[in-house]
């Protein structure tokens, strides 16, 4: 990728957490949507990486400015790349089903996009940073919001079975 590449992706990246930063306030029921969405494309994006191209995780490496990143990157991760990432994946595709949910669940998956999001903001450009951070901001924002938590799912089943009778 290409540095005009690289900076395009970044500004589509937090134009997108500013709007989901937005959304949190304004519209936390759409913003818990988007986020599932986001964190299911991200799951299945990277298990399917981590399986068949694995040393793609490798050029994190030189994006981040944090050393202790850079050396785990080449170190250790470069010869375990698949059992890192793997679960990775499984606990975004959780997130993905259970910040729908509403209770234990759903926290446990919103401090769980939280602490990811803020995980990988180390990674500097290689994660689209500040929008890692804008985005832990909001998910914050939405495990705030009492009225935000109604099971998302449930909802959706209401609306339709009401609208057939």
């Amino acid at each position: 990728m290409t540095e005009e590449n690289m900076q395009v992706a970044r500004l589509a990246s937090t134009a997108v957490s500013i709007v989901l930063l937005a959304l949190s306030f304004a519209r936390p029921m759409l913003a818990r949507i988007l986020f599932s969405i986001l964190f299911c494309w991200a799951a299945f994006t990277n298990a399917y990486t981590a399986i068949d191209h694995p040393k793609v995780y490798l050029e994190y490496a030189s994006l981040t400015p944090v050393d202790v990143y850079r050396e785990f990157i080449v170190g250790y991760f470069s010869q375990h790349i698949r059992l890192f990432v793997l679960p990775i994946a499984f606990a975004q595709c959780f997130v993905a089903i259970f910040i729908l949910y509403t209770g234990a669940l759903m926290k446990l998956a919103m401090i769980g996009a939280i602490t990811f999001l803020l995980a990988i903001a180390p990674l500097g450009i290689g994660s689209g940073f500040p929008s890692s951070v804008i985005m832990a901001a909001a998910v914050f924002i939405l495990l705030q919001k009492e009225k935000a938590h109604q099971n998302i799912l449930l909802v959706w089943k209401q609306k339709f079975t009401s609208k057939r009778s």
